[in-house]
């Protein structure tokens, strides 16, 4: 299961925020595709203010992974994504982190490291992306 919040303008110059959980990469995929790239570049660049989409999958232990979409073009966005496989004992000892950063990624590319959330566990993430 994971967890998608995304904002964008629906009507109007505000930002509505809209929460959905997935059960499939399909669903994710489809939110992926009906996001407003355009408007919300062309918004966002008007207002100085802008939407984006947020992904999170939550393990056991307080494992998770998130990953964070921000139109900066139309078709085309920032990335980020952060991974704590083991949170360690007093959040230093024994922890497992890692992230990654793309500062301009496709939409066809961003669907893919998407894909790895509903792929790959946690720690298989994290071994992906740690080195």
């Amino acid at each position: 299961m994971i967890e998608v919040f995304y904002t964008h303008r629906i009507e109007g110059p505000e930002l509505v925020e809209h929460r959905q959980v997935v059960r499939g990469y399909s669903e994710a995929r489809e939110i992926i595709e009906q996001y407003p790239w355009s408007s919300e570049v062309a918004l966002t660049e008007e207002l100085g203010e802008g939407g984006g989409l947020f992904f999170l999958r939550t393990g056991d232990n307080d494992a998770r992974a998130s990953l964070q979409l921000v139109p900066t073009e139309p078709g085309k966005g920032f990335l980020d994504l952060s991974i704590m496989a083991n949170k360690g004992f007093l959040g230093i000892f024994g922890r497992r982190s890692a992230s990654v950063t793309v500062d301009e990624v496709s939409i066809a590319e961003a669907k893919t490291y998407v894909k790895q959330l509903f792929d790959y566990s946690i720690d298989d993430l994290y071994q992906k992306h740690s080195s």
